[in-house]
């Protein structure tokens, strides 16, 4: 198959181009690509359907800790299988997910939180060797249970332990999904456009981009390049900088492939 035969493909599950909201466009690839798998990461694979079901546990869970539509949700954690459902959760609870850079010391990752006005951080416990518990004991002491002072903003802080550590009264990710489980449909189902904000991108400075363009950038990369159906893709930079988001999740699963984060 040539790459006009793979261009015509790609245009075939596509074809005519319908704006949709990120967390749509995820809807709609898992109804087409259901059980095939979107994230492969160290042995772990998530298929379309459970990257929905996710995201949606999580929207709700953000829903119910009070996130509303516009806020602004800050994003710190490395190519991980549940950095996925966590940005289309966002989408869906219509907030605007905030790449935040892993390489950040604490001074760093403290003015990019104030400069953001992030209404909740998701993040991890450590990375490469950055401790981002100690980071935030010393931007924001007693961060477990209550959030505030330097970064008046800011009200949760949900923790993913990438190390065996956990914080006693931290919020788990797990636990945000248990919020969500318990409440179900707490996403509001209707008001969100695919022209709203969706994500707070460095491109190379901080520029907000809506649901539907930051598609169709995907969607003309995978075309460009002539990705065919089904595509693997290894992400090998951080996924949260453009290249490894619109060019490689997002035009990836628009091709029905798959992300491989190593």
């Amino acid at each position: 198959m040539d790459i006009h035969d793979r261009r015509a493909a790609l245009e075939a599950l596509h074809a005519p181009w319908t704006p949709m909201t990120l967390d749509e466009r995820l809807a709609r690839c898992a109804e087409v690509h259901d059980d095939q798998p979107l994230v492969i990461c160290n042995g772990e694979t998530l298929s379309y359907r459970e990257v929905d079901a996710r995201a949606t546990r999580m929207a709700d869970g953000l829903a119910a800790l009070g996130v509303r539509s516009g806020d602004r949700v800050g994003v710190l954690m490395a190519n991980l299988p549940a950095l996925v459902p966590i940005k289309f959760a966002i989408a869906r609870a219509g907030a605007i997910a905030v790449a935040l850079d892993a390489g950040h010391d604490r001074a760093g990752l403290e003015d990019a939180l104030r400069a953001s006005g992030c209404r909740v951080l998701i993040t991890m416990t450590g990375h490469a060797g950055a401790d981002y518990l100690a980071m935030l004991d010393a931007i924001v002491p007693g961060w477990e249970t209550r959030v505030g002072g330097a970064l008046p903003d800011l009200e949760h802080v949900v923790v993913l332990s990438t190390d065996g550590r956990e914080r006693d009264w931290a919020m788990t990710l797990d636990a945000l999904e248990g919020i969500g489980t318990a409440n179900r449909g707490a996403t509001p189902p209707a008001g969100r456009t695919p022209d709203d904000p969706a994500d707070l991108l460095r491109l190379p400075e901080p520029t907000t981009v809506s649901h539907d363009a930051v598609q169709r950038k995907a969607y003309a990369s995978a075309s460009a390049r002539g990705f065919e159906v089904g595509r693997r893709e290894v992400i090998a930079g951080p996924c949260l900088e453009p290249p490894g988001y619109v060019d490689g999740l997002l035009a990836v699963m628009l091709a029905g492939g798959a992300v491989i984060f190593c």
